[in-house]
């Protein structure tokens, strides 16, 4: 009888531990591939560069919908209740972070803040942060850094996978930053009409100067007196070209463009791309070039 007792004991304690050990160990500690969410292109892009065959990487905001009016779903919630980790901008991007983390239950998630000692701008007194934060190559060789470290240490298994998917795109990111800095080296202090005040980033890497037409909040449309300033400086400082966003309505640049005898041009801020473009195979790598060619042009 005191065997029996002894062993339900035994049996009652192995259960115990197993269950405390079971419970917080993430898909990768169970042999799955670690289940990682994105908010925003970038981190989905750096994401997946990092991860490659290791992870399964969903962005939570759909491809070519607008991230600054995004709004945590039901569905989404529940995807997240099934994730390892959560992979965000920071840096004041994502202004529905809060509700998410009240809402979801799944205790093991790892919210993760990409812009982890990154070098931020501050846009006023208040020390509120530009947060394109990506849109400067340096940060985003940084992004990749991060990520590598937290899925290494999620995944120490896998941490040389990650280790050496760093360094193949750290060489990427480094390349694309120099073709930036030699193809800038004559333009320095030039200055580039942009739809809204995402650009800064890119331009206080290479020594330009952005003139956004709204500000870090892309729904604050321009007032005449703005219009009239901006159409003045164009008309000062020789600028033909106003750039405009594919994912805002482009015709107050094109009143611009027109008051100026200019034209119009786009720019990616690279918040989202559309599932077209994702699927074509673009990326974080290819559009910054064509952002790269697209000032390259309103220069010349």
């Amino acid at each position: 009888m005191a065997a029996k007792k002894e062993l339900a004991i035994i049996m009652i304690v192995f259960t115990l531990v197993f269950m405390l050990t079971s419970c917080g160990a993430n898909s990768a500690q169970k042999g799955d591939k670690l289940k990682v969410y994105t908010t925003i292109y970038p981190m989905y892009d750096f994401a997946k560069k990092i991860g490659g065959e290791k992870v399964e990487v969903k962005n939570l905001i759909p491809f070519g919908e607008d991230t600054h009016h995004y709004e945590p779903s039901v569905s989404d919630i529940i995807d997240l209740n099934k994730a390892d980790i959560l992979i965000y901008n920071g840096a004041g991007y994502e202004g529905f972070l809060e509700k998410l983390k009240q809402s979801v239950e799944n205790k093991d998630l790892v919210f993760f803040d990409a812009s982890y000692n990154l070098d931020l701008i501050f846009e006023n007194e208040e020390e509120t942060h530009d947060p394109h934060t990506w849109l400067s190559i340096k940060n985003a060789i940084k992004n990749l850094e991060n990520i590598k470290d937290i899925f290494s240490r999620l995944d120490g298994g896998n941490a040389m996978y990650y280790e050496n998917n760093y360094q193949k795109y750290k060489a990427e990111f480094e390349d694309l930053y120099n073709e930036y800095k030699e193809k800038f080296k004559g333009y320095k202090n030039r200055s580039i009409i942009v739809s809204h005040d995402a650009f800064g980033y890119l331009c206080k890497e290479f020594g330009l100067n952005q003139v956004p037409i709204r500000g870090i909040n892309a729904d604050d449309e321009p007032n005449p007196l703005k219009m009239s300033q901006i159409v003045q400086f164009a008309l000062d400082n020789n600028i033909n070209t106003i750039f405009y966003e594919e994912a805002l309505n482009s015709k107050i640049s094109e009143t611009i463009a027109k008051e100026i005898g200019g034209k119009t041009d786009t720019l990616y801020p690279l918040e989202t791309l559309t599932g077209e473009q994702v699927n074509s195979g673009e990326d974080y790598l290819s559009v910054m070039k064509k952002n790269l060619d697209a000032i390259l042009r309103s220069f010349n």
